[in-house]
């Protein structure tokens, strides 16, 4: 989806051919979610006005123009899993909702009490919320069933902390600030155990495999300064040069995967990763100017 104008275009992962398959303009999209499908999806943009934020939920044909309706204004913290959204309620405060992408079927998960939470809708019944992070302030991540409504506080009062899961929940990959730098870890929902990894690297930069979930792949700076971290990175205080490798849940093993800089001539401080259901393609925006990459596995 293009920023600017709202217009979805389709590229082939191995010809990169980019093909135009909406021009309804939405102008200043600044975040997209897809469900699993491909063919629905919400954004968010700002009004003209700048005060509310609206939510627009999409649906693609190839025989119809696109389609869709505006959700309630003022969503916070989206997350997408397969057909499910996670959000804030824009209206009370701290209360975490569940629903299908086009916002049917909604539902309480649970009250947070405070809007300074990050979610993950990791499936259709598991929910990470975790503290907005900072490098000054402790932070708390929970995992959250709705399936039986259970509550469960997996990490606490850890500088700088944020974490992903697995689309099983079984794993979350957190990272944290340690004396001024980062460190990282694998965390065992099930065993309640951590293993310790020799890569660090922030959660932001990872993403778990889609068909094998005992694998996640990072996206690590080969040096890291003095800092406060993530609040340094994210305010663009630092910059990082990454190198993307493959790590294993049940040792911490790690396999390097690529390294932008000898391969393909230039530094990429690597973000928003995601993969193909097949794990077959790794697509991330490199941070420094915006570009989009796809880095075929096989």
């Amino acid at each position: 989806m293009d920023r600017a104008t709202g217009h979805v275009f389709e590229s082939d992962a191995d010809t990169m051919v980019r093909t135009k398959i909406s021009n309804s303009t939405m102008p200043q999209i600044y975040e997209a979610v897809w469900a699993s499908s491909g063919n629905e999806f919400v954004a968010r943009y700002l009004k003209e006005d700048g005060g509310i934020i609206q939510t627009f939920y999409g649906r693609l044909s190839t025989s119809t123009p696109l389609e869709g309706y505006f959700l309630p204004a003022n969503l916070r913290e989206i997350s997408v899993a397969s057909n499910t959204l996670g959000y804030l309620d824009p209206t009370r405060p701290g209360v975490l909702m569940r629903s299908d992408i086009d916002g049917t079927d909604r539902s309480v998960v649970a009250n947070l009490y405070t809007d300074e939470w990050l979610v993950q809708q990791v499936s259709p019944t598991k929910v990470l919320v975790g503290t907005k992070p900072s490098g000054t302030l402790g932070g708390d991540l929970y995992l959250l069933d709705v399936s039986n409504g259970s509550k469960r506080k997996i990490i606490r009062d850890v500088l700088g902390l944020t974490g992903i899961a697995n689309t099983d929940a079984t794993w979350v990959f957190a990272s944290a600030q340690e004396r001024g730098g980062i460190v990282s870890a694998l965390y065992s929902v099930v065993d309640n155990r951590f293993v310790n990894l020799g890569l660090s690297t922030l959660s932001d930069k990872c993403v778990w495999g889609e068909k094998d979930r005992s694998f996640v792949y990072c996206a690590v700076p080969t040096t890291v300064r003095q800092g406060t971290y993530p609040d340094d990175w994210y305010q663009g205080l630092v910059t990082f040069e990454d190198r993307l490798w493959k790590i294993g849940v049940q040792d911490g093993m790690t396999d390097l995967v690529l390294d932008p800089s000898i391969e393909e001539g230039v530094d990429m401080d690597m973000t928003k990763l995601d993969i193909s259901t097949d794990d077959s393609k790794i697509i991330f925006i490199n941070k420094s100017d915006s570009s989009l990459w796809v880095l075929d596995l096989k």
